[in-house]
């Protein structure tokens, strides 16, 4: 996404994109498994076809799985990418994975728009802005264990495992679950994987049967902020109760859940904590009525989110509530709340 930033603003001094000196150090280029170097291709952030990012994903030969694949074997020529359509090429936004040569090695194409106002800009220019403003920290890579809901419970928690002593062991939730609801009340179970003693890739072993129910007793960073002297106030913003992106959901202490339904002191919101079960806009209010809780996970909508499948609203919806809390003055006894916050994008 950020292999705009070296012409950003006229350009950096001394940044390229391939030098070993550049201010950035982008990659231009990757390696693949035939020892090839290639250069990266353009996407655009709006796409419409995904990768499978499951630990066992099809098998694309004999030997390599999903999980393989993505570590060890980009860009096998002949081995088409997966979930992409036979339309890909018709992509109003250029699908840019080739037919006989899948890569998931990529750069996101920075698509030239119009803004509302009417001038030129292009799709990332939010995350540029941001990144060349503020801070951006490159070669940074997130502690995960599988797609969407192992995912979110690592931002919520640290960790996607079932229990404390699953976590000290190593064992996690592994792939998102079977049906579209997710949490305490979903009566649902998810995949783990356990470490396997292998010191190549894949590390965990996933065996069939090997599940848990999604209603975890670890806990998380609510519990913490429960035993801090005065009580931290928290706010998980989302969309849709049960969606695998709602990470307290299956959290038991948080849930509670009753006929099917989350229903503990911490899930509604109110003057301590909670989460929302409304529209990105909601965020959007609490911070112009001063409603803001000390710490606050905000997880859009699909059709605001950097997911592949996307509209590609994502940087213009985060650049929405990065300015709201810059342009407030009304809060915190007339200084705003720019003053006093700190916003981690991922």
């Amino acid at each position: 996404m950020f292999q705009g930033l070296c012409t950003a603003n006229g350009g950096v001094p001394g940044c390229t994109t391939t030098g070993a000196n550049g201010t950035y150090n982008i990659a231009s280029t990757y390696v693949n498994s035939d020892g090839q170097t290639a250069p990266l291709m353009p996407v655009g952030l709006a796409t419409n076809f995904d990768l499978d990012h499951s630990h066992g994903g099809p098998k694309l030969d004999d030997t390599i799985s999903g999980w393989n694949f993505e570590f060890k074997h980009q860009g096998i020529t002949g081995k088409a990418a997966a979930n992409v359509p036979t339309d890909c090429g018709a992509n109003t936004f250029g699908c840019a994975v080739p037919s006989d040569k899948y890569s998931q090695f990529m750069y996101v194409y920075n698509t030239p728009v119009t803004n509302s106002n009417g001038s030129k800009g292009g799709i990332l220019d939010p995350y540029i802005t941001m990144a060349t403003t503020y801070g951006w920290a490159n070669r940074m890579f997130q502690t995960n264990q599988g797609p969407s809901f192992p995912a979110h419970q690592f931002i919520f928690g640290a960790t996607s495992a079932p229990t404390a002593s699953d976590d000290e062991g190593g064992v996690f939730a592994a792939e998102n679950g079977t049906s579209s609801i997710y949490g305490c009340g979903s009566g649902e179970s998810v995949q783990l994987i356990r470490p396997n003693g292998s010191s190549t890739p894949p590390f965990g072993t996933e065996t069939p049967g090997d599940e848990t129910a999604q209603c975890f007793t670890r806990n998380a960073m609510d519990y913490l902020f429960s035993k801090h002297s005065p009580r931290i106030t928290w706010t998980y913003y989302a969309q849709g109760q049960t969606s695998l992106w709602v990470a307290p959901n299956s959290l038991s202490n948080i849930c509670i859940p009753l006929n099917g339904v989350c229903t503990g002191p911490d899930w509604t919101k109110g003057t301590s904590n909670g989460y929302v079960d409304a529209a990105p806009p909601d965020v959007l209010n609490d911070i112009a009525s001063c409603s803001l809780s000390q710490v606050s996970w905000v997880t859009p909508a699909g059709q605001y989110s950097d997911h592949p499948i996307n509209s590609g609203q994502g940087p213009s919806w985060v650049a929405a509530i990065v300015n709201a809390i810059g342009t407030n003055t009304n809060c915190d006894n007339g200084t705003g709340y720019w003053n006093d916050t700190v916003i981690f994008i991922t």
